[in-house]
């Protein structure tokens, strides 16, 4: 796990599947509040090494697309299920992608300040990406 100026917050779960773990990780920022990130890993039960590495970030995106600024990603949940993970938590502004983003900025607008991430077959040997839905 990464080193965190805020107080993290991790989450481990365990199926048959596998083991994974979950926690938000950041700093403050002078003038603009938390930066936080979520990262989430698929562990090798034997090691508890890192065999997949995922993450989830939040963003301010202008809507004429400009110059943005960080925002915060907050875990509320992990959760297994039969073929796939779920992250549920909250975040700060108006965009939340994957980290690192899969696409150049400007990042989506999107609305709401939760979100529900689903990882499709996380514990299988292609790596997929979330579906992302935010409310």
């Amino acid at each position: 796990m990464t080193t965190s100026k805020i107080e993290p917050r991790i989450a481990i779960a365990a199926n048959a599947e596998g083991l994974a773990v979950a926690y938000f990780h950041g700093e403050y920022v002078r003038f603009m509040g938390d930066w936080a990130r979520i990262g989430i890993h698929r562990l090798d039960p034997s090691t508890l090494g890192s065999v997949r590495v995922a993450g989830l970030q939040a963003s301010y995106v202008p809507e004429d697309g400009g110059a943005g600024g960080p925002g915060a990603t907050y875990l509320n949940e992990l959760t297994l299920h039969p073929g796939y993970l779920e992250v549920s938590g909250t975040f700060s502004e108006n965009s939340v992608t994957e980290y690192p983003p899969p696409m150049p900025w400007p990042y989506p607008i999107v609305q709401g300040n939760r979100f529900v991430a689903i990882y499709p077959d996380f514990f299988g040997s292609t790596q997929k990406p979330p579906h992302l839905v935010t409310f």
